[in-house]
């Protein structure tokens, strides 16, 4: 099962995320910020209130969640540098 082990909000909407096999992406949510549920997340203050949860990331003011799976094909749509670390 895939796991976020860390998830950090940058600027302009980039999520920097750890996943449980030790690979590091970022990941441009900007792509969602069209779609009315994610309108809230295009203020930065509460876009930057992420929350990890493991298996899913949240952002519980506007009840908002994200599967880690989700997160992680995001990963592959956004072409951003992915490595690995330990």
């Amino acid at each position: 099962m895939r796991k976020l082990k860390k998830v950090t909000a940058l600027d302009n909407y980039i999520l920097d995320c750890k996943f449980n096999d030790g690979t590091l992406s970022k990941i441009d949510l900007s792509p969602l910020l069209k779609f009315d549920a994610f309108f809230p997340l295009q203020d930065q203050r509460t876009f930057k209130k992420v929350v990890n949860r493991s298996i899913f990331i949240e952002w519980p003011d506007v009840k908002l969640d994200l599967s880690a799976d989700t997160v992680w094909h995001m990963r592959k749509e956004t072409k951003l540098t992915n490595t690995k670390a330990n």
